[in-house]
């Protein structure tokens, strides 16, 4: 590998008087190198440590950097652990708010490690969510499972990163627009990163 990625390497030896044939395999995962002021967060539900079909609500610890947290909100399923796959199940309306509890650090990227046993599963939304990667510079993040027969999202782990960096809301209020006299309100949002 000359660069950030995944490779997988075989290495298969013959039988012979002393031995059996066999094979092993590797697979070797480069990261590219985080940026100044970054650290790496990675949540795996299965060290949980919680029973097969448990209602999942917080899913870190108080003393963890990073608050992950699914809600039923709204859906008629609550979010659920199942060992089949090793992941959190979200039904249709759930949602999962990822919070960064780490003063100055904001969450700048989240990748989603689907589920293993069913690939079908990846129904999330959320502004910015491309495939299973979200990309910004907030404090925290939510995603929803949307309405629909069948949508689920099957949450294995996060891995995620926190980074240095200034949350911004600037508000402009009471703007006349040229068509009405109405006076209208605008919310301007904004994520600056210091220099």
């Amino acid at each position: 590998i000359v660069g950030a990625g995944t490779t997988t390497i075989t290495y298969t030896t013959a039988e012979n008087q002393d031995y059996y044939s066999g094979i092993a395999t590797l697979t070797l995962t480069v990261k590219e190198a985080l940026p100044d002021g970054a650290t790496e967060f990675t949540w795996v539900a299965v060290d949980m440590g919680v029973a097969n079909a448990t209602d999942v609500t917080t899913a870190t610890k108080d003393e963890q950097p990073i608050s992950i947290v699914f809600d039923q909100h709204g859906g008629t399923k609550h979010p659920k652990y199942y060992t089949s796959g090793e992941s959190v199940r979200m039904y249709p309306k759930n949602n999962m708010t990822i919070t960064s509890k780490t003063e100055g650090k904001l969450l700048s990227r989240i990748e989603i490690v689907w589920g293993t046993n069913e690939t079908a599963k990846k129904k999330l939304e959320g502004d910015g969510l491309t495939e299973n990667i979200w990309e910004g510079l907030l404090n925290e993040v939510v995603f929803i499972v949307p309405e629909g027969s069948g949508n689920q999202a099957h949450i294995q782990a996060l891995n995620i990163i926190y980074a240095d960096g200034v949350e911004t809301t600037l508000s402009i209020e009471d703007v006349a627009m040229k068509t009405t006299d109405e006076p209208k309100a605008i919310v301007v949002t904004t994520n600056v990163t210091p220099t």
